[in-house]
């Protein structure tokens, strides 16, 4: 198994065999570009997930809002819509 430098090394060799004289943050847009790269997560997934940490926050704040007002005798804040 080759190490991941050792794979690097050998990227940026073969990369300047086709690009003499780049430099190094051409090889880094070269290597983020490629199909291979890490891809991203959907957009739908990352609103999809934007939603369900607001639902949970949006249920600890209701959780902890009731216990704050339950001993103030104040109505509850559903009352007041």
């Amino acid at each position: 198994m080759t190490k991941p430098i050792v794979k690097l090394v050998s990227e940026w060799t073969n990369f300047e065999d086709h690009y003499p004289g780049a430099d190094i943050q051409s090889f880094c847009r070269y290597i983020l570009s490629r199909p291979d790269a890490k891809a991203k997560k959907p957009r739908s997934e990352t609103i999809g997930q934007l939603a369900r940490i607001i639902g949970r926050l949006s249920s600890a704040y209701a959780l902890y809002h009731r216990a704050a007002i339950e001993g103030m005798k104040l109505p509850a804040s559903d009352s007041f819509y």
